[in-house]
């Protein structure tokens, strides 16, 4: 098919299957009511349960007790359509803390911790997350959900539909701030090694209390963004496996108070939400109706896209070279789930829709892609490294350079050389853009970076210097080989690393955020077991700059 007849395909507009936002326009005010189920306790986080109404109840014994101390005194309780409020279950409820949760699939996910009389090595109270089944209409003793990131704290999970996919909030290494949201899935009746949800969402401060509303909305609570440092309520859209375009939640869901734990009915056009608000008790639960449903659909259109080859290492253009770009289609990879490492690896043999652009004398070609869609750009070109790479018109820059890599056989060393001396390296200033640092050296096995190889931090440093209100993010990956754990904290103390670098020369810590992301996106087909030149497995090991726009 010749390309003008595709970019016309591409130019019609499609359905994005997405929901409303909540706005001022229509959240009915006058209808905001404090729950009668409140009392002179903390009462928070509440769950639709069909007429009923559950919730977590703190009952504070005396002055110095703080629901963020970790006391023993949380229950699960519900508030029955006839007024009384109870114990959810006898199986459930136990002498520790129960805390958020929620429903899926005919089961329920909970915030629970470990036994009070068996604190860990250092006298902290842990939280984790724990699955209860009914069993003949009974709520069954809850099990440990197994999260293979280490001994950290899991708490506030929250799924989708099918119960598969799951985000809860964590401490563990490698975040943005104190708590932070993670997303993991489950496969083969196990849960996979959780990701961080990024800066779009995480803050330095807590982010928590997170609702998958109907498979497309994530609410969510955090202290790191708001000027006061108190909980305000956010929303962002969840799209093609991505959440893209947080947006703060208006009056009267946020105030001046702690606002947090909101949850949506079946309808969607009523929330329950925990606010720390003047009323009866310290936390307390408050309903709003809406004037419409935020459960429906929404619509979006295409995007255009360019991309721009030149040559690694003399940085010319590489004009009339082929870029197959192949839909991502999960049935077409054999897949349930959104899975990078295996869309990947198996680009070459799935037999899905593709189209082939060719790039013009400037190297460059621009095309019209479906939002709703991700996309493979798969690179074979004579004389030069095969390239993969995923783009998601949601949330990726709209113009790429990609740098490729002479298919040159040379004995790899480690030296103390500065390729980068004879590069040139550009860092863009839109927001979203990245560029790719691929000769940073590290020691073997360390996160030392060699110090003559920091030509293109050396770059960065300068850019940023020049541009005062740029802000970045640094984002390390490893190769495959090693333990897939050992690699996420490798590569993020890496990054860290990187990011001590340009602070030690003066930039600001706030201006650069730094994240590890091991072998979680391996960019050519050296997964796990494949056997692989060292040329092959160093393409993997590289630092990405992200752009995230000017500092506030």
């Amino acid at each position: 098919m010749r390309l003008s007849s595709l970019v016309f395909l591409f130019q019609i507009l499609i359905v994005n299957f997405g929901l409303a936002q909540i706005t001022s326009d229509i959240i009915d005010a006058e209808s905001l009511e404090r729950l009668e189920l409140n009392s002179t306790n903390h009462e928070f986080s509440p769950v639709f349960v069909d007429e009923a109404i559950a919730f977590v109840l703190f009952k504070q014994k005396n002055k110095k007790d703080s629901p963020r101390r970790g006391e023993k005194v949380f229950d699960i309780m519900l508030f029955e359509s006839n007024g009384e409020t109870r114990l959810f279950s006898q199986k459930i409820n136990s002498d520790n803390i129960e805390g958020p949760f929620a429903f899926a699939n005919a089961k329920m996910y909970l915030t629970k911790s470990n036994s009070i009389r068996k604190e860990t090595k250092e006298k902290v109270v842990k939280l984790k997350i724990f699955e209860s089944r009914v069993v003949n209409n009974e709520w069954q003793s809850p099990k440990l959900v197994q999260i293979p990131a280490g001994d950290f704290n899991y708490c506030h999970p929250t799924l989708n539909d099918a119960g598969n996919i799951m985000i809860f909030a964590s401490d563990m290494i490698g975040g943005y701030g104190k708590m932070d949201l993670y997303i993991t899935f489950l496969r083969d009746d196990a849960w996979s090694r959780p990701e961080n949800l990024g800066p779009e969402i995480n803050s330095a401060g807590n982010d928590w209390f997170p609702f998958f509303n109907n498979n497309s909305q994530l609410f969510f609570a955090s202290d790191g963004w708001s000027q006061n440092g108190d909980l305000d309520l956010y929303q962002v859209p969840y799209k093609n496996d991505n959440f893209v375009g947080v947006i703060k939640l208006p009056e009267p869901i946020n105030g001046n108070f702690d606002d947090f734990g909101l949850c949506v009915n079946r309808d969607g056009d009523e929330i329950l939400f925990s606010s720390s608000r003047p009323g009866n008790g310290k936390d307390d639960i408050y309903r709003l109706r809406l004037r419409e449903s935020i459960n429906v659909e929404s619509f979006s259109e295409t995007v255009d896209f360019s991309v721009q080859l030149i040559d690694e290492q003399s940085n010319q253009i590489l004009a009339n070279k082929e870029i197959q770009i192949v839909p991502i289609n999960l049935e077409d990879f054999g897949l349930e789930q959104f899975d990078r490492e295996k869309i990947l690896g198996g680009v070459k043999d799935v037999n899905s829709m593709s189209f082939n652009i060719k790039t013009d004398h400037q190297g460059k070609q621009a095309f019209t892609v479906e939002t709703n869609t991700k996309y493979v750009l798969y690179i074979d070109i004579e004389g030069y490294k095969e390239s993969r790479f995923i783009y998601d018109p949601l949330i990726d820059s709209k113009e790429w350079i990609i740098s490729m890599q002479p298919n040159k056989k040379e004995v790899l060393t480690q030296t103390t050389s500065n390729k980068s001396e004879n590069k040139k390296i550009i860092i863009p200033t839109m927001a979203g853009s990245k560029v790719v640092f691929e000769n940073i050296y590290y020691k073997y096995n360390s996160a030392e970076i060699i110090p003559s190889a920091v030509g293109e931090l050396e770059v960065l440093f300068n850019a940023m210097k020049a541009r005062p209100d740029l802000r970045v993010e640094l984002i390390a990956h490893s190769d495959s080989r090693g333990k897939g754990e050992y690699n996420l904290q490798l590569s993020a103390k890496r990054a860290e690393a990187a990011k001590r670098y340009l602070i030690d020369k003066g930039i600001s810590t706030s201006r650069v955020l730094a994240r590890g992301m091991g072998e979680t996106q391996i960019r050519n087909h050296c997964l796990d077991g494949v056997s692989c030149s060292e040329a092959e497995h160093q393409y993997n090991r590289r630092t990405e700059v992200k752009i995230l726009g000017a500092q506030n």
